[in-house]
């Protein structure tokens, strides 16, 4: 179909005026833009001023004859379509004329139908040239913008600072910069070689591979950090995993296939920690040996304070309230030194455990029954919503003294947090294969600003409400540690004046 706002543009050049001027009348009337010339000169200076889509060359013409125009005009446009004219048809002329460049030929005479057939299968070529350049010159472009990013990429990449490497589904290393080299055998290019291969360290593959477990079980998980340890060097790196995905495309059977089968990929980048691991040993070695060098001067102070206390003498009695002020405040300093040395001994690594499958709810109601003096004091009573063991008996596997540890905190957390005359609720159950245990008090609650700092090492939330009741700020930081230590987690609600939830989801025995 012709496009009438922008019709295709014909040349016709032929010595002959009939030829011309019935060229021009039938390829008008199709909705052409039909330009005539008499001569071969003539019809370069016409195709020079306007593109032109398609051009009838006579092949006998005065000076320059069709034979000769042919080059000149497929300099000027490679793609531009030519058809011979000749009254001299013969098949060596045609030959000759598709040889220099022509794409179809008609003898004289010729009839309008004859034409308008020549006329279309031209037409077709030319708009088939086109189109085709196009896509040559989009797929240049294409190539070019990709040219541009892959280099851009690779700047990138290069002049990151931090060692960093991408491998396929296959764990075949595709892509690394320079400073991935530290962690890579000593070869030309290791790029396409299974990772397992080009490692110095065989514990990066040994994480890579539970990260991808990890990747398969918990499709949601998208990057995932683990520590590396090199000895012979060290060093500690924090190694970050992020998985590369192809797109989503729905496939019929997609509910059989496993998580991992739109993974292209993974890119691993690694930060040098050690500065940071050595400060943290730094500091425990120096809290701990600072904890030790008090614990017993502090012993010392505290039985001395007791004997003072259990032998006073009546002239002495006004004393007294001062003299258990200095205990308390001895019994707090004792606390404090446990609590540094506990910590202490987790970040070192130097805990004796002793994990074995545990029923956790008799530790629990040992912890609350402990406990119980410190709430009668203050009226507070204790709400249970426990399953009996006989109905649902279960396992955990864990240290019994740190379930005690971790509920004491939290139990002894909601008696002193608690208002007068107030409750403790404390619910259990079993659920996806998770032992969940709340602890909630009727309290004073906690604001969402103080909220996300619960856990620091010393915070303690400081208020009116707050300022009388003692502790170290650790008890939460120790908590959450044994919690990390048995894959367990915690989960904190609370509003400010209502009182807060502490729930712990703890994994179940699974050979109870």
């Amino acid at each position: 179909m012709i496009d009438r706002k922008n019709p295709d543009r014909i040349l016709v050049a032929d010595d002959e005026m009939s030829i011309r001027v019935g060229c021009e009348k039938i390829l008008t009337s199709l909705g052409f833009e039909v330009v005539t010339v008499e001569n071969g000169l003539k019809a370069l200076e016409a195709f020079e001023k306007k593109p032109t889509d398609i051009v009838f060359l006579d092949l006998m013409m005065p000076g320059l004859d069709g034979l000769s125009v042919i080059p000149e005009l497929k300099k000027r446009d490679p793609d531009v379509v030519i058809v011979m004219i000749t009254g001299y048809a013969s098949f060596e002329t045609a030959v000759k004329a598709i040889q220099t460049g022509a794409y179809d030929y008609v003898p004289k005479p010729f009839t309008p139908s004859e034409l308008k057939i020549v006329t279309g299968r031209a037409l077709e070529k030319r708009n088939l040239l086109k189109h085709t350049r196009n896509l040559q010159l989009e797929r240049e472009r294409s190539l070019k913008d990709l040219a541009d990013e892959q280099s851009r990429t690779k700047t990138i990449v290069n002049a990151m600072g931090d060692p960093m490497m991408v491998v396929n589904r296959n764990l075949d290393l595709m892509l690394f910069n320079p400073a991935a080299r530290f962690f890579l055998k000593d070869e030309v290019d290791p790029s396409g070689k299974p990772l397992n291969e080009v490692l110095i360290l065989p514990s990066i593959n040994e994480e890579l591979n539970k990260i991808i477990q990890t990747f398969s079980e918990k499709p949601g998980i998208t990057a995932v950090s683990t520590e590396i340890s090199d000895p012979n060097r060290n060093k500690t790196f924090l190694m970050n995993a992020a998985r590369i995905n192809e797109s989503q495309v729905e496939k019929p059977d997609s509910s059989l296939e496993d998580n991992n089968s739109h993974m292209r990929g993974i890119v691993l980048v690694f930060s040098d920690i050690t500065p940071m691991k050595d400060l943290e040993k730094a500091k425990s070695r120096f809290v701990s040996v600072v904890a030790h060098e008090l614990k017993a001067p502090v012993a010392a102070i505290e039985g001395y304070l007791d004997l003072v206390l259990n032998d006073f003498s009546p002239e002495l009695e006004k004393y007294r309230q001062k003299i258990e002020r200095c205990k308390n405040r001895a019994e707090m300093l004792q606390k404090l030194i446990r609590d540094l040395l506990d910590i202490s001994r987790m970040e070192q690594g130097r805990i004796d455990r002793q994990l074995e499958g545990v029923f956790p709810l008799p530790v629990v109601l040992d912890t609350v029954e402990f406990l119980k003096a410190d709430a009668e004091k203050r009226g507070i009573s204790f709400d249970f919503s426990l399953p009996s063991e006989a109905e649902n008996p279960f396992k955990v596997i864990a240290d019994k003294g740190e379930i005690t540890q971790i509920f004491t905190n939290l139990i002894s957390n909601a008696i002193k947090y608690n208002r007068e005359n107030g409750t403790v609720i404390i619910k259990s159950f079993t659920a996806d294969g998770f032992w969940r245990i709340s602890v909630a008090d009727t309290g004073i609650g906690i604001s969402e600003q103080n909220l996300k700092h619960l856990g620091e090492e010393f915070f303690r939330v400081k208020n009116a409400e707050t300022i009388a009741i003692s502790g170290t700020g650790l008890g939460m930081s120790i908590v959450n540690r044994l919690l990390e230590l048995n894959h367990a987690r915690l989960e904190i609600a609370s509003t400010y004046g209502k009182g807060s939830t502490f729930t712990i989801s703890w994994p179940l025995d699974n050979g109870k």
